[in-house]
């Protein structure tokens, strides 16, 4: 171990060390304020019962499996709504803003006038 480390852990334990000094003489001076003498254990405010005396409901135990087909649906319905809303997106900008000059399904006067010629 260098020794800057070492220095640096001896000077951090001094500090803790003067931080509880400076604790125990206000726990003191809280308890000379109060009528409460030192060697009295403070009862706890109403704590819940541990957690092994608890009994667990069966109905109410986690389903890896189910939890695992909620993701799955969840995820596929995601998606289905995702596309929709792209679908819908587009669908709508082609009727908002091309609906005058339609660029699908038109009709070509060069190309029509080239196959009626051929025939």
């Amino acid at each position: 171990m260098s020794a800057d480390r070492l220095h640096e852990l001896r000077r951090q334990r001094a500090l803790v060390q003067q931080h509880l000094e400076w604790l125990d003489q206000e726990i003191r001076q809280a308890h000379a304020d109060s009528a409460i003498p030192l060697g009295v254990p403070i009862p706890a405010p109403n704590s819940p019962p541990p957690a092994a005396t608890l009994t667990k409901l069966p109905e109410y135990e986690p389903n890896p499996q189910g939890a695992g087909l909620e993701a799955k649906r969840g995820c596929l319905l995601m998606t289905v709504i995702a596309f929709t809303l792209f679908v819908a997106t587009l669908v709508g900008i082609y009727f908002w803003k091309y609906r005058d000059r339609p660029v699908l399904f038109s009709t070509l006067p060069s190309v029509v006038e080239s196959t009626d010629g051929a025939r």
